[in-house]
């Protein structure tokens, strides 16, 4: 059976950081970030097919109707480099190990899913995070509060 998922994505500029956010209300767990619009669509299409994958009913075939919307921002945090796999950027790493959350396995595109105990559900984390709107919105889907 196939379903039809309509899903918005925003996608921010951060000015500060020099790049596009990504998130949804509409999916549980996205939180990614690219220097370019073309860049973005890809990681969001990505961490969308690892998100539906751990979905409440992934026996079902999903065709999804994506829409990007867009709007400017200038939040933003010193960028650390790209952490090492299965690790959290600094800062996230330390807020999310304490609340018990862990490594799952790589995402699909240039991301990792990560396990949240606190709301039992799978979050994406990109691997490089230069947007503090990135880093607070991986730890909201983990369930804990804003840090940048």
């Amino acid at each position: 059976m196939t379903s039809i998922m309509s899903i918005i994505v925003h996608a921010t500029w951060d000015e500060e950081a020099s790049v596009w956010v990504a998130t949804s209300n509409d999916i549980e767990g996205l939180a990614v970030e690219a220097d370019t619009m073309e860049e973005l669509a890809p990681k969001v299409e990505a961490a969308l097919a690892d998100l539906i994958e751990f979905s409440t009913a992934p026996h079902l075939r999903f065709k999804i109707s994506l829409s990007i919307s867009c709007r400017s921002s200038s939040l933003a945090f010193p960028t650390h480099g790209a952490p090492e796999r299965g690790r959290l950027p600094s800062g996230i790493e330390g807020a999310a190990g304490k609340a018990g959350c862990h490594y799952h396995r790589p995402g699909k595109g240039d991301h990792e899913i990560w396990y949240s105990p606190i709301t039992k559900r799978y979050f994406t984390v990109d691997h490089s995070v230069k947007s503090r709107h990135t880093a607070n919105a991986a730890l909201k889907q983990a369930g804990l509060p804003k840090a940048f």
